[in-house]
């Protein structure tokens, strides 16, 4: 019985392990599928006026942070885990935006070169809110 207990105890604290190479990973996954969706339809939120590109924005940096939000549950990671988890999250976004963000008009041929700049902010505050986010449950 102190066996199966130890054991139960070493496997649920193995699943509470902070991983920084699974969160960059499924940041990674993440960034590749929302950036190839942008690809195909990103003219109908980057380009419709301020209004949709403004709510287009708020929802879906909503959506990134539950999903995150939910990732952490599943992942069972602690109040002070959240903010390594999150930068690894991002980090992995963040980078694969670079080659994006220099071949921008022929990897995204669907949007015009002015959008470029409503392309790089909306990406800078979907990764600030969810940095924010980190910051503010780190420790709880």
């Amino acid at each position: 019985m102190v066996e199966t207990r130890r054991n139960k105890s070493q496997k649920s604290s193995k699943r509470t392990n902070l991983s920084l190479t699974w969160w960059f990973g499924a940041g990674f996954f993440i960034w590749l599928l929302a950036t190839i969706a942008l690809a195909i339809v990103g003219d109908m939120f980057l380009e419709r006026g301020v209004v949709v590109y403004a709510l287009f924005t708020f929802f879906t940096c909503g959506g990134f942070i539950a999903l995150f939000f939910v990732l952490t549950r599943w992942r069972k990671v602690n109040g002070s885990q959240v903010l390594p988890a999150a930068a690894a999250f991002s980090v992995a976004g963040m980078l694969g935006e670079v080659p994006v963000m220099l071949t921008y008009p022929s990897l995204v041929p669907a949007l015009s070169t002015s959008s470029t700049g409503f392309y790089a902010a909306f990406l800078f505050l979907g990764y600030a809110a969810l940095l924010a986010m980190g910051i503010r449950m780190h420790g709880q």
